[in-house]
């Protein structure tokens, strides 16, 4: 399974967001979170909770609120076609 998050709100709101999670005395990973999908319109889940140190939590909290939308795509391996790229 591969996901992606990218913003569930205009980017206004998502401005707006941002600001009161400044604020905020524990709003750290939730800021940093938003201004990364503010950069960039999509991110890999690996990437954020990898390098970005934000935690799965966090990430279910702001899908939860409708901040966020995390996009998730199945990849099936087809182990037949590894067989035959061998010879």
């Amino acid at each position: 399974e591969h996901k992606t998050v990218r913003l569930g709100v205009e980017r206004q709101e998502a401005i707006a967001v941002l600001g009161d999670c400044l604020r905020k005395k524990n709003g750290g990973a939730r800021a940093k979170l938003i201004q990364e999908l503010l950069k960039e319109e999509t991110l890999p889940y690996e990437l954020i909770t990898g390098k970005l140190m934000v935690s799965s939590a966090v990430i279910k909290g702001l899908e939860k609120n409708g901040i966020i939308i995390v996009e998730r795509v199945q990849g099936y391996r087809n182990p037949v076609k590894k067989i035959g790229e061998r010879q």
